[in-house]
């Protein structure tokens, strides 16, 4: 579906924006985002996050909301973890990719 490098966030730490890139090795900042037909991938300096979906809990027009449980590979310490996560995932009309951290935002 697609790979998308980030461009920032909105001035807090559960929205990041991304922009498309044809390969991670064309992002020059921190995070690469991978969607495919199954998962959700991150990659980092610091960690890998392989999440799969498996409740949707809304689907609008250019936006998906669901659960996730993710798998996180922390390649400095060299530990994994899992953890659920509630994630947004919204196409912009600029075609940069909204990633919106759900838990995060209604704890602020």
């Amino acid at each position: 579906m697609g790979m998308w490098c980030d461009i920032g966030n909105e001035g807090d730490s559960f929205s990041i924006y991304f922009k498309p890139v044809n390969k991670a090795e064309d992002c020059k900042t921190k995070q690469v985002l991978e969607l495919t037909a199954d998962f959700l991938n991150l990659y980092n300096e610091d960690a890998e996050t392989n999440c799969f979906l498996v409740i949707w809990d809304s689907v609008t027009y250019g936006k998906v909301q669901g659960q996730f449980i993710c798998g996180t590979l922390n390649l400095k310490a060299k530990r994994t973890y899992s953890t659920q996560e509630v994630y947004e995932l919204a196409f912009q009309r600029d075609e940069t990719l909204r990633l919106r951290d759900i838990k995060r935002a209604d704890q602020k």
